[in-house]
């Protein structure tokens, strides 16, 4: 049995999307952000995966935006979400009040009344946090687009806060407890996202992670300028590697593609095993 015969379009689907990040690069269409650059940190199949699911929306996306827009541009919450009401969809008036919900809330993102109830929670403790209020309300600017480029490529960027001293990123996280957020600050490379943002400014300015969990908890993060340093030195080797990537036409390579000739060595650690 030839196992590619399974499932002959997963490599065709693939393909036919390199060929479509091939050719915006030649004309200059394509864009690169924290997300997809942090993806490709991993690996180029990363990469791959992530920009073809782009589109998708989960749950957690969506209440992600709907905090965002609470926090920080609540004026235009109610042009962007609808709340869906509480009713027994199984039955015929259920059916009615819901379907009447979906005619008067076209054009919006549809959030179910327990994701609202969440989000307005999450918003309420961001603005009652005293040093995340202080950052928001500093802000001259919020929700703010950049497009900027950077060693021969271009970016699309959105500061969640700016201000003449510092920047600001929501986050929403698992558990904010501060020693669990710092290590989704290393794991998620945000110190990446904060490097591409500052470079993106062309400014050195204080840098700060707002993170909230769905509990309402919340913590404020300083990203030392030493981590932020770090944060620009990557994006110049992800975009020497990215380069390397479209010359060698190696998008469908997985963990291999950062490593020794494809293998990684484990030797005895230093400690006793």
């Amino acid at each position: 049995m030839n196992v590619f015969e399974l499932n002959p379009d997963y490599i065709g689907a693939k393909e036919s999307y390199i060929n479509t990040l091939q050719d915006k690069y030649a004309d200059g269409s394509l864009y690169l952000s924290y997300s997809s650059l942090s993806n490709f940190r991993k690996s180029p199949k990363h990469f791959l995966d992530y920009k073809m699911k782009v589109d998708e929306d989960t749950d957690s996306m969506i209440l992600g935006q709907a905090l965002h827009c609470l926090v920080l541009e609540p004026h235009k919450f109610n042009d962007s979400f609808a709340s869906a009401p509480e009713c027994d969809r199984r039955t015929k008036e259920g059916k009615a009040i819901y379907s009447q919900f979906l005619e008067e809330s076209k054009g919006k993102t549809v959030l179910t009344n327990n994701m609202y109830q969440t989000a307005v929670e999450m918003a309420i403790s961001v603005l009652s946090n005293e040093e995340a209020k202080k950052l928001i309300d500093g802000a001259h600017t919020k929700e703010k687009r950049i497009d900027w480029e950077a060693y021969g490529f271009k970016f699309l960027s959105f500061l969640d806060g700016d201000s003449e001293n510092y920047v600001f990123d929501l986050k929403m996280m698992p558990d904010a407890d501060p020693k669990k957020v710092q290590r989704e600050i290393l794991s998620r490379c945000l110190w990446l996202q904060g490097g591409m943002y500052l470079k993106a400014l062309e400014e050195d300015k204080d840098y700060f992670i707002i993170a909230v969990d769905k509990k309402g908890n919340v913590s404020v993060h300083f990203l030392m300028p030493s981590l932020i340093d770090y944060g620009k030195s990557e994006l110049r080797r992800l975009c020497e590697d990215f380069e390397d990537c479209l010359s060698t036409n190696s998008w469908l390579k997985s963990y291999e593609y950062r490593s020794h000739n494809g293998i990684y060595p484990i030797d005895k650690p230093q400690y006793n095993i």
